[in-house]
């Protein structure tokens, strides 16, 4: 029996937390991350410009995860519930799209970013001397946007597959690779500092990319990337974006709150307050933790598994 059959069997309270508690984790490990990559960014040469240039290009790099969250999380609900219905081979078609929809969107938000980069990041609060470091540190995120992309929406199919711990770990090695590398390139090298800082991120989201894709390549999975599940179909494509227009919605609104906070800080305080929040809203995020959201994602995942297979609601085992 593999284990989205098992889903219809088991405890759903014990799924519930057998599913959020390593992305509970994960998040935990991310939101670690970030404060420790402004603490090497901060001491390493850049200052408060780096730090400043950073929270420009952070809604950047919340954009590129919000269309990552509008295809994942829209097409992982669509295959859970093709699942639960043990439908592979419609899940698989789900998937596929999927795909094809996260690389096609990776590459024409890098080719459109990268031709308006200077008056997008100046929109986002950069001026002449946060403007350079800005632009630095988003040119090689822009280069590693399809891995960042990919995986990441990717990833939200390992849960579905029936592999929460895999879909921690991707977290977890992005995560703790980019400490390791962050050091290193920021402060061993004289070309370091935000390209050190960016470079070493990209690598992490070229490994987690990697990590991800190989599940679905090596017979592990109950998902199987497909040739002929590529080909996009209308149906589908409205079916993902209307399921996963929440997500995308809940991440561009963070996205436009940290612009507004960038140009209105800018305007009073410089730089310098640029940078000092952006240090902030890296403890902040650490504190702030959304569990509540966490456990309700992670919930409806389920739930479309489960009723999949399920003819009414009271089947579903709670104790």
């Amino acid at each position: 029996m593999d284990k989205t059959k098992a889903m219809l069997e088991e405890n759903t309270v014990k799924l519930l937390f057998t599913y959020s508690l390593p992305v509970i984790i994960g998040l935990f490990v991310g939101a670690s991350y970030n404060i420790v990559d402004r603490i090497f960014i901060g001491n390493g040469g850049v200052g408060d410009i780096g730090m400043a240039g950073i929270a420009v290009a952070f809604p950047v790099m919340m954009t590129i995860m919000a269309f990552s969250n509008l295809i994942g999380t829209g097409a992982t609900a669509l295959t859970s519930i093709r699942l639960g219905e043990e439908n592979n081979e419609e899940a698989e078609r789900v998937m596929g799209n999927a795909l094809t929809l996260l690389i096609s969107v990776s590459v024409v938000f890098t080719v459109l970013c990268w031709i308006f980069l200077e008056p997008v990041l100046t929109a986002f609060g950069a001026n002449e001397e946060i403007l350079t470091p800005a632009a630095d540190y988003t040119r090689i995120i822009l280069i590693a946007s399809i891995f960042m992309i990919v995986g990441s929406g990717m990833n939200n199919f390992l849960r579905a597959d029936g592999n929460p711990k895999k879909s921690m770990l991707t977290l977890l090695i992005g995560s703790i690779l980019n400490v390791i590398l962050a050091p290193i390139f920021i402060f061993g090298f004289d070309w370091g500092g935000m390209e050190g800082a960016a470079l070493a991120t990209a690598i992490s989201q070229l490994i987690s990319f990697i990590w991800v894709m190989s599940h679905f390549f090596t017979g592990k999975s109950v998902l199987k990337i497909r040739v002929k599940n590529l080909r996009l179909s209308g149906t589908l494509v409205g079916r993902i974006f209307a399921l996963g227009v929440g997500s995308f919605i809940t991440q561009m609104a963070t996205s436009v709150q940290m612009i507004v906070l960038n140009n209105v800080l800018l305007k009073y305080g410089g730089s310098t307050a640029i940078a000092g929040m952006n240090v902030v809203n890296a403890v902040q995020t650490f504190i702030m933790l959304r569990f509540g959201g966490v456990l309700a994602w992670e919930f409806s995942q389920l739930l479309a598994i489960i009723s999949g297979g399920l003819r009414t609601i009271k089947e579903l085992k709670v104790c």
